[in-house]
């Protein structure tokens, strides 16, 4: 991982832009902080800082590989304080929203796991005929235009995959695992569920 973040860092993805909403990079880490890594929390962020990188943590959703791990979730009763604790250490909101009321993991990509698997988002597998593919084997931009394929980025909904997780809960008679609120125009907050 270290030779692919120097290799970045060497084409200026880590270059700092000052933007209007203020300073940001190209590069950056997303952490979900559960109880086996809260404590390194710190850590983390120095590392992020040190190489002009931006740090994102946030708490684990329902998703992906956290369905095979509850027992290293936090308490649905410590949210809150876990979340304030966080928001001390991250460059954006978990959600990686800038101005806009849609996640940038997913509409401004791409994802890429610490293994160069190119995905829909950080938080759901891509395998069987949703598989993007490797950039240890694959150029980048060959692997962009197959996501493009499999997937629809024109679509405007704010999170593709939580839409889809939703929807399927719904079909099954159960609750919404998430829902949105709009409070103030720019503060969206996750709520209801993990």
């Amino acid at each position: 991982m270290r030779t692919a973040i120097e290799r970045m860092q060497k084409i200026g993805f880590t270059k700092v832009l000052d933007m209007p909403a203020g300073k940001t990079t190209r590069l950056s880490f997303s952490a979900v902080m559960m109880k086996n890594n809260i404590d390194y929390l710190e850590d983390l962020k120095k590392y992020a800082d040190s190489i002009d990188a931006q740090f994102i943590c946030k708490v684990p959703t329902l998703t992906g590989r956290a369905l095979n791990n509850i027992d290293n979730m936090f308490e649905v009763s410590e949210y809150d304080n876990i979340r304030k604790k966080l928001f001390q250490y991250t460059a954006k909101r978990e959600t990686l929203m800038v101005d806009t009321p849609k996640c940038m993991a997913w509409h401004y990509g791409p994802t890429i796991s610490s293994t160069g698997e190119v995905r829909e988002c950080y938080t759901s597998p891509c395998n069987g005929d949703k598989r993007i593919g490797n950039v240890r084997e694959k150029p980048l931009i060959e692997l962009l235009k197959r996501r493009n394929e499999v997937y629809d980025i024109t679509t405007v909904d704010f999170c593709p995959v939580k839409t889809r997780i939703n929807k399927s809960f719904e079909e099954q008679g159960l609750h919404k695992i998430w829902t949105i609120t709009n409070d103030d125009k720019k503060k969206m907050e996750v709520i209801k569920g993990y």
